[in-house]
């Protein structure tokens, strides 16, 4: 780094122009759904059964809506001791304490968003 140099301003850059991309390469999708498959404890998601339920939701969709949805596994998303976490984008609607019987219900969420398609 040049002496001088402000590090903060090159990291904002940096973060801006990811920022950026990810807007614009996430923009394809009309709805993105997180579903929470952390590993590691029993009270953990995956533990519960959420890697199938994504699994089976990815599949779901794609027949329905083909590539206008993504599903997406993640990590902790915060409340997963009393069940399953999921968070639905753009608008952001965070689903907790969800099992996998309630696979069909965050599909109809989806496809009320997308109009019925």
């Amino acid at each position: 780094m040049a002496r001088g140099a402000n590090p903060f301003i090159t990291h904002e850059k940096m973060y801006n122009e990811i920022k950026r991309n990810y807007y614009n390469y996430m923009s394809r999708y009309q709805q993105h759904l997180f579903i929470c498959t952390n590993e590691g404890k029993e009270i953990c998601c995956s533990a519960k059964g959420s890697a199938q339920m994504a699994k089976n939701l990815k599949l779901r969709c794609r027949q329905a809506f083909g590539q206008e949805v993504r599903i997406n596994r993640s990590g902790c998303l915060g409340s997963c001791k009393n069940g399953i976490v999921a968070v639905l984008y753009p608008e952001g609607k965070y689903f907790e304490n969800l099992s996998e019987r309630d696979e069909d219900m965050l599909f109809a969420e989806v496809a009320k968003r997308m109009g019925d398609k």
